[in-house]
């Protein structure tokens, strides 16, 4: 018996072996439909341009010129990239006063500003809305705080419209 030696070992799957792997693969899957990585990957073909309206209120004279048409806008909470300002436009701020007769009544705040800008963007359209990049929902009455190289500014989203092919 002192010249049988030991060549090799069988390697042997037993039931607890076979339940850890189907737990691993379970937890991929898992991990996959939480971040929507299958989603993701069939969208990237499907996206399309938008335009981005929002207003952003009572800014100063100053702060209304750091729109420049043609910046790239990112939302500051993520980082990620929303798109390039379009055109933007600027009125003086509205507000509400009481008057004489305790009424409410719209005014105008001429030491203050609003400005109404469209962002040209890329996403996917959805039966849900506007899904930015694939993966951030944008749609009317949404506050976002973007971010330009220069300005950061908090904006309302007012509303969210496919870009006419060509334009």
């Amino acid at each position: 018996m002192a010249g049988k030696e030991k060549t090799g070992r069988k390697i042997r799957f037993n039931i607890l072996d076979v339940a850890v792997a189907v737990l691993l693969l379970g937890a991929v899957a898992g991990i996959m439909i939480r971040y929507s990585v299958v989603d993701r990957i069939g969208a990237t073909s499907q996206k399309e341009e938008a335009r981005i309206t929002f207003v952003a209120a009572e800014l100063r004279d100053s702060t209304t010129e750091a729109f420049v048409k043609g910046d790239v806008f990112y939302w500051k909470q993520n980082g990620m990239r929303v798109g390039t300002l379009e055109s933007k436009d600027r009125n003086y701020s509205e507000v509400m006063i009481r008057n004489s007769n305790f009424e409410m009544v719209k005014a105008v705040n001429d030491s203050r500003y609003d400005v109404t800008g469209v962002i040209r963007a890329s996403g996917i359209f959805t039966d849900d809305g506007f899904m930015l990049d694939g993966t951030q929902y944008i749609g009317p009455g949404k506050e976002m705080i973007l971010q330009s190289k220069n300005i950061t500014v908090t904006v309302t989203i007012t509303a969210v419209s496919k870009a006419a092919s060509g334009e």
